[in-house]
């Protein structure tokens, strides 16, 4: 009887931790298909992000992801120089901001300006300011230096402005460059002050658009760990 007895728990216990092992690997298994699923998500625009792509290149991809537009006779133009209207529809599509109907701005006939709900979501956003602020004015048709470039790019990307500077542009904006520089998005040397090119400004652009893109993915990335599975792998662990 005691044999009995002992046989019978001992297969009681050896099932018991037969289906708790069973729970393990099942949680550990769904655990790790979700996460390998992630880092694949992520990984793939990661790699994507290591490419070096020449601005030529950089405002296809942008023209493509309808951030820019070409020019009637189909080219980019990068050597022209750029407005402070258009570098602000730019940066609001990149960063995927709403375009915001307000008027902050003194400018002639802003109210009707067609740039202005861009205007206003770099504003609100932090990522652009008026170039007179006491004024209210944005100067929306006035051409953009490489400065300002250089501090738009900057906060877009949440930069860390240096205190220790060692380039020609003007006082305010001189940790601006300077991290801008550091950061390869602006050469070194160069006339800051002087009119940003489109090609500068398509780098400083595709750099916001590609770090909005690595949020976006190491977003979907971690709300992808939280779904249910319904792969055929998660069907055999139910």
């Amino acid at each position: 009887m005691s044999n009995t007895s002992y046989s019978i728990k001992e297969n009681s216990y050896v099932i018991v931790n037969q289906g708790g092992e069973k729970k393990v690997m099942k949680k550990i298994l769904s655990v790790a298909l979700s996460t390998a699923m992630a880092f694949s998500m992520f990984a793939t625009v990661a790699f994507g992000a290591d490419a070096k792509l020449t601005p030529e290149q950089q405002f296809n991809a942008l023209k493509d992801a309808g951030i820019v537009e070409g020019f009637p006779d189909g080219l980019s133009h990068l050597d022209r120089s750029l407005t402070r209207a258009e570098l602000a529809k730019i940066i609001t599509k990149a960063t995927d901001l709403a375009p915001v109907d307000a008027t902050s701005y003194n400018d002639k006939n802003y109210a009707k300006h067609w740039a202005r709900t861009y205007i206003e979501a770099v504003t609100q956003a932090g990522i652009m300011e008026g170039k007179n602020t006491e004024k209210k004015l944005f100067d929306p048709s006035g051409n953009l230096s490489v400065q300002e470039l250089a501090a738009v790019l900057v906060r877009a990307l949440k930069l860390e402005v240096p205190t220790e500077t060692n380039n020609t542009a003007t006082e305010w904006a001189k940790g601006y460059v300077e991290a801008a520089v550091k950061g390869g998005f602006i050469d070194a040397g160069i006339n800051y002050q002087a009119n940003a090119s489109r090609s500068q400004a398509i780098v400083a652009a595709y750099a916001i658009y590609e770090e909005s893109q690595l949020k976006v993915a190491k977003a979907e990335a971690i709300d992808a760990t939280h779904v249910k599975l319904t792969c055929p792998l998660a069907k055999l662990l139910k």
